[in-house]
C-alpha cells in the first residue's frame, strides 16, 4: 500500500509499534435511520447532520514529508475535549491534516 500513495521515502525516526494507519478509500459514507430524526423521514439520508471526522496522512505524503499542517494555529475544535485532544496526530507533529464535515460535503474520496 505505501507504493500505491507514493510513502516510500519517508527516513525520519518513528514511534516503535506505531502509529497505525487505515488505508481506506471511500466511495461515499451514509447514515440512513429506520426512525423519523427531527425533520429527515425514516429511510433518508442523515449525511446533511452526521458529522465525520479523522485526520489524513495524505497532504503530508504528497508534499514529501512536509509538516505543513499547523495544528496549533488551524485545529478544529472538534478535535479537542477540555482543552486535551482526542485523535492523535494532532498536536505539533504536523503530519496529519484534519478531515472534517458533515458527510454530505465530501466529494467523491474521502
Amino acid at each position: 500500500m505505501s507504493a500505491f500513495y507514493g510513502d516510500t521515502h519517508y527516513n525520519k525516526p518513528t514511534c516503535p509499534g506505531g502509529p497505525y494507519v487505515l488505508c481506506n478509500e471511500f466511495e461515499r459514507i451514509d447514515v440512513v435511520s429506520d426512525k423519523d430524526f427531527n425533520d429527515i423521514p425514516a429511510g433518508s439520508s442523515l449525511g446533511s447532520v452526521v458529522e465525520f471526522f479523522a485526520v489524513s496522512a495524505k497532504p503530508f505524503i504528497d508534499s514529501g514529508y512536509n509538516p505543513s499542517y499547523g495544528w496549533s494555529d488551524n485545529a478544529p475544535v472538534v478535535y479537542y475535549r477540555n482543552g486535551e485532544r482526542i485523535m492523535c496526530g494532532t498536536v505539533g507533529e504536523g503530519g496529519f491534516s484534519p478531515v472534517y464535515g458533515v458527510l454530505s460535503d465530501f466529494g467523491r474520496k474521502i
